[in-house]
């Protein structure tokens, strides 16, 4: 006897027909067909028995797996791999600029601490500077009666007593030093190199920075650093060893006022004293040409208004002088005034500051007589196009500058 059909029933054949029509499993008709004669006889398990609904394979579904292949374990791991390079060599880059970052921490601190200090010790005294004279004699830089004292000089007891034991008496008495070809008396050098009267070993306590203690790495990596010491002749240690790694020079030139106030004018006027730190000074000065040089005077040709800074081309007749240049530190830029031009000489003004290069082009590796630098500093009164010059100084990587009077002897003065 048939049983009536129950509506539940049929909405749910309807849906299971539908579903089955999409998944592709059976023909819509012929599942329709028995569909109804399982309703007319009231058995639905005819159609579906039992646990075989749940296996109605889905569209381009695979059979399951319970693993990966090799290949898919090579490929995840090589892909793993080049993370893990990745990440490795961020360690040594990352070292790179904590070490460079602390270096130049290090020399804002100097250049603070070298200025009082040579306040204290009276260098900035102008009867304390002594000038190798173009006749080779130590004379007063005040009491000098030679025509070449430039409008700026530089305080650089090292630099002198260095260059006076590499027989080069040039860039004992000229600053920067003058290189193969350079004629500093022909070309109107602004700067003279100035020593203190001070014996060499005072010199290098009074201008090298003793705060970079030295350390022996033990063989051990687990092992504490070892201090070093400095000894006297029985063997027993007298102060702690330092490395020296870091000197510096001190530059004054003209602020408000015309060439030779300095030597000759009041020295209550203010002048431009700038502490110009320097790591890893190799105090070389050869007279030929050399991949070595200490310091170097490149021509300059300005390619922007210079409000902050600018951009600025580098020239030089040999490559050697355009080499070694890094970004982050300083050169000094220096030329006459274009509005003194016209006055005549003994009114005329030097302008001389120095400018951190915080952009460089690419160093090539020979034959390159020309760099493009983005420097970053005080305004400069050039226009585009202007032809100046320019001293570089290997590891100049901070300048402390500050506009005072210089110092005048008293009786109360110590001499």
């Amino acid at each position: 006897m048939n049983r009536p059909l129950n509506s539940n029933l049929v909405v749910s054949v309807g849906r299971a027909a539908r579903e089955a029509s999409r998944r592709r499993f059976f023909r819509m008709a012929a599942f329709q067909r028995g569909a109804w004669d399982c309703m007319a006889r009231g058995s639905w398990n005819d159609l579906f028995p039992r646990g075989t609904w749940g296996n109605i394979p889905r569209k381009g579904s695979r059979k399951r797996r319970l693993g990966i292949s090799l290949t898919e374990l090579l490929i995840s791991m090589f892909i793993l791999l080049i993370g893990l390079l990745g990440v490795a060599a961020m360690f040594p880059v990352g070292s790179h600029y904590i070490v460079r970052s602390e270096r130049f921490d290090r020399a804002a601190t100097i250049g603070h601490a070298a200025a009082a200090d040579m306040a204290a010790r009276g260098y900035l005294r102008r009867e304390e500077w002594n000038w190798l004279g173009l006749e080779d004699k130590w004379v007063n830089y005040v009491n000098s009666t030679d025509p070449y004292r430039f409008p700026g000089l530089a305080i650089d007891p090292l630099g002198v007593l260095e260059a006076l034991d590499q027989n080069n008496s040039d860039a004992a008495r000229f600053f920067p030093a003058p290189t193969f070809g350079d004629n500093p008396v022909q070309q109107g050098w602004p700067m003279t190199r100035v020593n203190l009267n001070t014996s060499n070993p005072a010199a290098e306590l009074a201008f090298t920075c003793q705060d970079d203690l030295a350390f022996e790495l033990p063989d051990a990596s687990d092992s504490p650093l070892k201090l070093l010491f400095e000894k006297d002749g029985n063997g027993n240690p007298v102060r702690r060893a330092w490395n020296g790694s870091y000197s510096w020079i001190v530059t004054i030139g003209p602020a408000y006022y015309p060439n030779g106030a300095i030597a000759t004018g009041d020295p209550s006027l203010k002048h431009e004293v700038s502490i110009v730190i320097i790591h890893g000074r190799t105090l070389l000065f050869p007279k030929t040409q050399s991949p070595e040089y200490d310091e170097r005077i490149v021509g300059v040709q300005i390619l922007s208004p210079g409000y902050g800074g600018g951009e600025v081309q580098l020239l030089a007749n040999d490559p050697n002088k355009l080499k070694g240049i890094r970004q982050g530190e300083w050169l000094l830029l220096y030329g006459l005034d274009p509005n003194t031009i016209s006055l005549p000489p003994a009114l005329q003004k030097w302008f001389m500051h120095w400018y951190q290069m915080i952009a460089t082009d690419r160093e090539l590796d020979e034959g390159q007589t020309e760099r493009f630098v983005t420097l970053k500093g005080p305004d400069w009164p050039w226009a585009m196009n202007t032809n100046i010059r320019a001293g570089l100084i290997r590891g100049a990587i901070a300048v402390y500058t500050k506009t005072m009077r210089l110092e005048q002897n008293s009786m109360w003065t110590i001499q």
